[in-house]
């Protein structure tokens, strides 16, 4: 058996007395979006607050929000149509056969998400007559198994297209089944994919069989219509599955720029998610004595920075995730995004720095206090701190503009000055240049003055999209990697400048 560490026993001790120290503290909470509890309810009822969400949802299909008036008004106009009849004004539901909807709690249902969704539902709606109208050629078809078949095809239908609509991108792996489910095999990233109606496998196959439609049993003008009927039908999901495939590597994660609107949804989930995270850290602390006042006199201590209050922190970051950052996020695009991802990594490194020592933070236990220490309060920290990390990518996806690109460099040398002019494209005012070692398996003497780690130019000058001038003040010996950053993040590839300099200056 392995012997335990002095620390690890400092921890487990620690651990103990906590628990024995404070209470387990338990109430009823509720987070944003869920329904508020109300007087009681008569037996196997469910609460009226439920009931009226429930409604809304299903007559909307539309998730109620509070404060999200320009949801409502998008769920209304999309689920009711006036139309002014001899003098008066009627209004008409158009039930939802799909739930997707155009606009989500902050982004839209955008770019390939909104081709390929537009493209379902008028599939959808084109191919749900055909569907119905089917009757089998088959003079000894079983109809309850025949209606049994029509049903798992109309309902696959309607689903492909409700994942295809959801809010944030569809799910891959479950629009994959539904095309495997109604096709088979030839209707799979490995398969063939277009397949006339006599291979067509899956459920369509098995009704094509259950009614035997087949031209050889087709003997008038309007059983071959009968059986036109479901080669178009076969044609729409034919079209559809291409279309996914053209644009399948959209909705892949980590592989691509995503849309604004998409990714806008994630972000309102995501901000959620730490609203939610920073609730669960009050909720810590006060378990372990630590209320709201109190907690506004534990003063932080952060690296060459200001220190703040917990409360503080904790406040800002929950008014930014409800108010400020929403703002950015709705009404300034790109520019938005880019502000919201500046203020979000500040809170982010404070919020992790706010954590003990013991736990990989920079604050000294003895100052803080136990019950800010203890285990409690630090878990709850670091899932924030988890929270605002996840957010933090999914924002650094949005990018406003194309990565730089370098395509020159020519450089001159003056004692221990690098004078470089770099050429390319997209460049941006406030870019950065940095310069890497190429070697770094061997990296130099810190006595030699040249640092192992990318290090900036001490000058950088943008003329314009296409030119910079940068002023490095150490002297670079042996090959250099040079790479500009622009100020929304992105970089350009790295390109090597050998020897430091081409040339010398006289």
């Amino acid at each position: 058996m392995a012997k335990a560490k002095d620390g690890d026993i400092e921890k487990i001790v620690e651990s103990v007395e906590d628990a024995t120290t404070f209470p387990v503290l338990t109430e009823e909470i509720s987070f944003p979006g869920a329904p508020t509890p109300g007087a009681p309810a008569a037996p196997g009822a469910a609460p009226l607050g439920q009931v009226v969400q429930s409604a809304v949802r299903d007559v909307l299909g539309w998730r109620p929000k509070a404060n999200d008036t320009k949801g409502f008004l998008a769920a209304l106009n999309q689920s009711f149509t006036t139309t002014e009849v001899e003098g008066h004004t009627e209004v008409t539901w158009t039930p939802k056969t799909y739930a997707a909807q155009a606009q989500a709690d902050l982004g839209f249902i955008t770019g390939a998400q909104a081709s390929i969704f537009n493209q379902a539902k008028v599939a959808l709606d084109q191919a749900l007559p055909l569907l119905d109208g089917l009757t089998p050629l088959r003079p000894d078809a079983n109809l309850p198994d025949v209606e049994s078949m029509r049903g798992i095809v109309r309902s696959e239908l309607v689903d492909l297209v409700n994942e295809v609509g959801m809010e944030g991108g569809p799910r891959v792996q479950r629009v994959e089944d539904l095309f495997f489910q109604l096709g088979g095999s030839p209707w799979t990233l490995g398969g063939k994919g277009s397949v006339d109606f006599r291979e067509v496998e899956g459920h369509l196959g098995q009704l094509r069989d259950r009614m035997g439609l087949k031209s050889q049993l087709v003997n008038t003008v309007d059983e071959e219509q009968n059986l036109t009927n479901f080669i178009i039908l076969v044609g729409y999901t034919n079209s559809l599955f291409a279309s996914w495939k053209a644009e399948r590597k959209f909705f892949l994660p980590f592989t691509g720029e995503p849309f604004l609107g998409t990714q806008l949804v994630l972000l309102s989930r995501a901000l959620e998610v730490v609203d939610e995270a920073v609730q669960e850290v009050f909720f810590a602390a006060q378990s372990v004595f630590l209320g709201p006042a109190q907690l506004q006199t534990i003063a932080l201590e952060f690296d060459g920075q200001p220190s703040m209050f917990a409360a503080d922190l904790l406040n800002w970051t929950q008014s930014f995730v409800r108010t400020e950052g929403l703002v950015l996020l709705r009404d300034q695009g790109k520019d938005g995004v880019v502000s919201f991802r500046e203020t979000l990594e500040k809170i982010e490194d404070l919020v992790e720095s706010a954590r003990t020592r013991s736990f990989g933070g920079r604050q000294v236990p003895a100052r803080v206090g136990r019950g800010y220490s203890s285990g409690r309060v630090q878990a709850s920290l670091g899932k924030l701190g988890g929270q605002l990390e996840e957010t933090l990518r999914l924002a650094s996806e949005i990018r406003r503009g194309p990565a730089p690109v370098v395509m020159e460099i020519s450089a001159a040398r003056r004692g221990k000055r690098v004078r470089m002019e770099l050429l390319g494209d997209f460049f941006q005012d406030g870019a950065a240049v940095f310069a890497t070692p190429t070697d770094l398996a061997t990296p130099k003497p810190a006595d030699q003055g040249v640092p192992a780690a990318p290090i900036p130019a001490d000058r950088t000058d943008v003329i314009s999209s296409g030119m910079i001038f940068a002023v490095f003040s150490g002297q670079l010996e042996g090959a250099w990697s040079i790479v500009v950053r622009n100020p929304d993040g992105r970089s350009s590839k790295p390109l090597t400048l050998p020897n430091g300099a081409t040339e010398v200056e006289a």
